[in-house]
């Protein structure tokens, strides 16, 4: 389902995010928005707009595709 992949991408955005020692309330702010929205994205993300999620990913440099990609291998192969 849409669901687990948009998870995984949560998982994979705090993993990335915490590997460079970034706070929540760092990227809320660099992004422009409440550090609840970071949650959200990072927990529960089922909708959330498509350019914040790329603003993320540039933050972060990676690249947005790649984690499509991943969460879309890892549903067909589970």
């Amino acid at each position: 389902s849409n669901f687990t992949h948009m998870y995984n991408i949560g998982d994979r955005l705090r993993e990335e995010r915490l590997s460079r020692g970034y706070s929540m309330e760092y990227v809320a702010g660099k992004l422009q928005v409440n550090p609840t929205t970071i949650y959200r994205m990072e927990n529960k993300a089922k909708s959330f707009r498509t350019a914040l999620l790329v603003g993320y990913c540039e933050l972060l440099e990676i690249d947005p595709a790649e984690l499509f990609a991943d969460s879309a291998m890892e549903g067909k192969y589970r």
